[in-house]
């Protein structure tokens, strides 16, 4: 897994609520094929072994909650309530994560 994968998968889940608000049974060959890329990336993520890098990821990509990607204050929010840690921290916290989410 690569972070280009990490950057498509709203792409995918994008798809995948449009193919499901135009359908009844979204079954098809791009819906399913959409859902495996996704829980690819799920399970990629997953495997990171450091909890704060695997909840970055998942919350920076994979969790819309807003219905779009999380910001990074929005993501500082979460992982740091009440508190605000510096963009360094927070870029520095990423880039490892994503070194160890492309090993």
């Amino acid at each position: 897994m690569t972070r280009q994968d990490l950057e498509q998968y709203e792409r995918f889940w994008r798809a995948n609520r449009s193919i499901a608000d135009r359908l009844d049974e979204p079954e098809g060959s791009d819906y399913r094929a959409n859902r495996r890329f996704m829980r690819a990336v799920e399970r990629a993520i997953a495997r990171v072994e450091d909890p704060l890098e695997r909840e970055v990821l998942r919350l920076r990509y994979t969790d819309f909650r807003y219905d779009r990607r999380m910001t990074w204050p929005e993501v500082t929010a979460q992982l740091y309530p009440g508190r605000q840690p510096d963009r360094k921290t927070m870029y520095r916290l990423h880039r490892s994560a994503l070194r160890h989410f492309e090993e």
